[in-house]
């Protein structure tokens, strides 16, 4: 079986490569993610889990938790963007060694 066969289908949006720059939470409990790439540098907000039927909030803490290693670290990261404008959504956050 497909390691893509256990994730939710992901809503329309895109792939970009760069490095996480900055990450925190708001006062009203959004997680905010910078991440430059070589067309922006700009802030995201981390999905509420809702377009996957995740309501617990799990899924922010493990974007938090990946955007720290990603700012800790400067190793490369891999963002699914609901778009490119600022405070558009991420979706999923992946921490690579390129």
């Amino acid at each position: 079986m497909e390691a893509t066969e256990y994730l939710p289908p992901m809503p329309p949006g895109q792939w970009v490569s760069g490095r996480v720059t900055r990450v925190g939470p708001t006062e009203n409990g959004l997680i905010c993610v910078g991440i430059k790439t070589d067309k922006f540098d700009r802030w995201f907000i981390a999905s509420d889990g809702k377009n996957a039927g995740i309501v617990d909030g799990s899924i922010q803490r493990a974007i938090l938790d990946t955007a720290l290693v990603g700012v800790r670290s400067g190793t490369a990261v891999e963002a699914y963007l609901s778009g490119e404008s600022e405070y558009s959504t991420l979706y999923r956050l992946y921490v690579h060694d390129r």
